[in-house]
């Protein structure tokens, strides 16, 4: 436990800056689905015909995974937290609407009537009597999305949004529990105080006369006022330590998500801060589709990449076996096809090998990968 402590102590500017891009991520996500879903969710209420197809809409957004809209969005809106919004957007309409749907749909018709029969309009009927009664479902549609959305936030780090997730996925791709603990814990955190700030905005908003005990209303209110306050300090703190940043040129270097690439990327960022003014943002992705079309897409300007990854992952192709013809492939490839440049070789040679048992390879007189082949049909890869 100790182990870890220090571990967190000493990542504390890395761990922070990753739960402060998570909550603006998840938050912005949030805020928007707030902002339509609710209006929606209201218009709805009067046609059943509009209500289920609306609501059928937003449902088909939840029945696909969520990896695979952020694959799919990527070539439309690239990469980055844009796309990333946009997607957690999606999945955050359908608690919203569908919950303020049935909070509006649920309040009594006598009570609507007797507040049109004390001569109140539809829009005084709506702010002043369903939206009160229907307040607690209503939020509790909200809250369901905004925990949800933080968990699926964590994802967002596969297409370079940042956030917590990235040290989740940094730290299973290395076996380092300490790096995932980082990233989990601050994320169960930060959706516990959501949900109970929600919790005492929904008491805040709700009628006295609906509450058990009417004290909690000032208590809820008072708490919201620090909330506010501590909220302000932060926001203000950060936007004054971004205003006085001195504003360089950026090279945006892109990676893969394991070690041997992150160390790659580390180098290039290094060089690059090092020989020139340039400053460096260096991100993270899951896959070498993914970084390609970022690059394609000028979201990222370089990306260290393997010429057999290219030759084979890329252009589908197969079959040549000297380095120096592989690379005259690719190279001609990408400049034609793609509008992009490689530039020389790094000066290293990564191939690959099999991990065998030293008994096994002395067995069968096992030196090369191309022995196997005369026990491929006996052995398990």
């Amino acid at each position: 436990m100790i182990k870890f402590i220090n571990f967190f102590i000493k990542r504390s500017p890395e761990i922070g800056e990753a739960f402060m891009q998570h909550i603006k991520i998840s938050g912005i996500a949030v805020l928007l689905a707030v902002l339509i879903g609710v209006p929606l969710g209201i218009c709805i209420v009067k046609s059943e015909r509009l209500s289920k197809i609306v609501l059928s809409v937003v449902g088909l957004f939840q029945t696909v995974p969520s990896l695979a809209i952020f694959g799919l969005i990527i070539p439309l809106m690239g990469i980055g937290i844009v796309p990333a919004i946009f997607v957690l957007f999606l999945y955050s309409l359908l608690p919203i609407i569908s919950n303020t749907y049935i909070g509006i749909r649920g309040v009594d018709e006598s009570i609507i009537q007797a507040a049109i029969g004390m001569g109140m309009t539809n829009f005084q009927v709506l702010l002043k009597v369903k939206l009160p009664i229907a307040i607690s479902v209503i939020m509790g549609g909200i809250k369901i999305s905004a925990v949800a959305n933080i968990g699926t936030t964590t994802i967002a780090a596969l297409i370079g949004a940042g956030g917590l997730g990235e040290l989740i996925f940094r730290g299973i791709s290395t076996s380092n529990n300490y790096l995932v603990l980082s990233g989990a814990i601050p994320t169960a955190i930060l959706a516990f105080l959501v949900s109970y700030i929600l919790g005492v905005f929904e008491k805040s908003l709700t009628p006295t006369g609906m509450l058990t005990n009417r004290s909690d209303k000032k208590k809820s209110i008072l708490q919201l006022k620090v909330f506010s306050i501590v909220f302000l300090v932060i926001f203000s703190f950060r936007s004054y330590k971004m205003l006085t940043t001195t504003k360089h040129p950026t090279i945006i270097v892109g990676h893969k998500n394991y070690p041997e690439q992150r160390i790659l990327g580390q180098m290039i960022s290094e060089l690059i801060e090092v020989n020139t003014k340039y400053k460096v943002n260096l991100i993270e992705f899951g896959s070498t589709n993914v970084i390609l079309e970022a690059l394609q897409n000028s979201d990222i300007d370089i990306y260290p990449e393997y010429t057999g990854s290219a030759y084979s992952a890329i252009l589908g192709l197969s079959g040549e076996t000297n380095p120096k013809k592989v690379f005259d492939i690719i190279k001609n490839a990408y400049t034609k096809d793609f509008g992009l440049d490689i530039t020389n070789p790094m000066g290293f040679q990564n191939t690959y090998a099999f991990a065998i048992k030293p008994e096994f390879a002395k067995k069968y007189n096992l030196k090369t990968i191309s022995d196997v082949k005369k026990i491929a049909g006996n052995i398990t890869l």
